[in-house]
């Protein structure tokens, strides 16, 4: 410990030494007894601690209290003296003296000493622990401010605390005034994101909502996607819930991406299935004509060849009814002429020749909906997956079909007989059936789920809202 020790009494200095040496103290000392020394030795470098004599001849010690703190702030600065009145120690102590000591009581020197260098330890190092966390604080803000993602944090109040750039700018505010208003202030700017019940809620339940997706209309009525999450913030010590973050993702590229692509493979789809039926399908038609003809007149002559002719009838026959299954497969017929109550039901029976089992529609008996193209499209190709998978891997032998209003949206339910599903397995799988009717069902603004039913088989249930997908032409 490197001790600075401004006293003009060579006999104190002996005394203070011992006092502190007898306590088994180690210390490197340096000894001034006046101002031009002193100045010399805080300069040629900061000591441990200080100690100085109150008063000197020509210079006393709330100047020198003021010198030090000018050039060594952290420094602890302990006032030794003969006699110090009750109201010069308070003066020197509102100065930023660590403590004081009378001399004819030396023995409160060491604990003295210990603590107040224990002391100016603990402020130096909760100032660099400090300095570190404005400085992470610092390179957190900017890492937030520049990614492109919405993220906000608000109390149990549900007044705001952070706001990153991106959210500044939906909130037309700067950073210094949304800081404590209220988030429901920003409802509008903010759509579906803003939902004070269930943010109480998540809060009070410290639940987390992870990469939840929702749709809205924006003002000006275009349509919109986000990726939501929301995550409950705690104190690190009591694990008390203190707020929410919210952290949100701009998908509307994305998503209007994948529509334009999936509108464009449902066109190749038809226009497939077009040429199939005018080209394929009137080859094989005219195919099976040249047949029949031909078997007339073997009949007639009573060939030997008409049975080998017959066979390649049969095969014929065959592969037209293949190429107008896929037809059929690719074309939903009458989906949008007579909607999708008749391109479902025509699914079904469909179904049942194609795959052998009964298949069943059942609906409201007055379906009074007229959704867009686009958007029975998808419900029928979610049907259309639903039933074949039901149909090849279920083992059943009977499919239920149910379409049905509820309230403000549009239920579809398709439901087997079989042996059910892992949903562990379904989960992981490499195929892309579940995938894509999940993906359809978030284009509808809906939901997807599959399922084990009450009666052992496979359910797989979408929901999509009306007024989102109606058409009013």
């Amino acid at each position: 410990m490197k001790i600075l020790y401004l006293e003009d009494v060579p006999g104190d200095v002996q005394l203070a030494q011992h006092a502190l040496r007898r306590q088994g103290a180690s210390e490197e000392w340096r000894v001034v007894d006046d101002r031009a020394g002193y100045l010399a030795a805080l300069r040629a470098g900061a000591p441990d601690v200080i100690l100085a004599n109150h008063r000197l001849s020509g210079f006393d010690g709330p100047e020198a209290l003021q010198i030090a703190r000018r050039l060594c702030p952290e420094t602890p600065f302990i006032v030794l003296s003969d006699t110090l009145g009750e109201e010069l120690a308070i003066e020197m102590l509102a100065l930023g003296a660590s403590d004081y000591v009378l001399k004819d009581r030396l023995a409160r020197l060491s604990p003295a000493v210990q603590r107040a260098v224990a002391e100016a330890d603990n402020r130096r190092a909760l100032a660099e622990t400090q300095a570190e966390l404005t400085q992470k604080c610092v390179i957190f803000r900017r890492i937030i401010d520049v990614l492109p993602e919405l993220i906000y944090a608000i109390d149990r109040e549900g007044r705001i605390t952070v706001a990153n750039q991106a959210a500044l700018h939906v909130f037309g505010r700067s950073s210094s005034e949304v800081q404590g208003m209220p988030l429901g202030e920003f409802m509008d700017q903010l759509g579906t994101h803003c939902d004070p019940p269930e943010e109480w809620r998540l809060m009070a339940e410290q639940r987390a909502i992870v990469d939840r997706e929702i749709s809205w209309r924006d003002p000006r009525g275009a349509h919109r996607w986000r990726v939501l999450s929301k995550l409950t913030l705690t104190d690190p010590v009591s694990a008390a819930v203190t707020g929410l973050l919210v952290v949100s993702r701009d998908v509307t590229d994305r998503r209007l991406l994948e529509r334009e692509l999936l509108q464009i493979a449902e066109r190749e789809q038809g226009r497939v299935g077009t040429d199939l039926h005018d080209g394929l399908g009137q080859d094989l038609t005219g195919l099976g004509l040249l047949i029949k003809a031909l078997e007339a007149q073997l009949q007639r002559e009573n060939s030997p060849h008409l049975p080998a002719l017959q066979r390649i009838g049969e095969v014929l026959r065959g592969a037209f009814e293949n190429t107008r299954s896929l037809v059929r497969t690719l074309t939903p017929a009458n989906l949008g002429q007579d909607g999708i109550v008749t391109a479902i039901e025509q699914l079904a029976h469909h179904s049942e020749k194609l795959f052998g089992l009964r298949c069943e529609v059942r609906r409201d008996p007055v379906l009074a909906i007229k959704l867009s193209d686009t958007a029975a499209s998808h419900l029928y190709r979610i049907a259309q997956e639903a039933a074949a998978n039901a149909a090849k891997h279920s083992g059943g032998n009977h499919v239920v079909i149910e379409l049905r209003r509820q309230g403000a949206n549009l239920r579809l339910s398709i439901c087997d007989d079989g042996s059910g599903f892992d949903p562990e397995r379904v989960q992981h799988s490499a195929g892309m059936g579940m995938r894509m009717m999940a993906y359809r069902a978030r284009l509808l603004g809906g939901t997807l789920r599959a399922f084990r039913d009450a009666n052992g088989g496979t359910r797989v249930v979408c929901r999509m809202p009306i007024a989102q997908n109606e058409t009013h032409d």
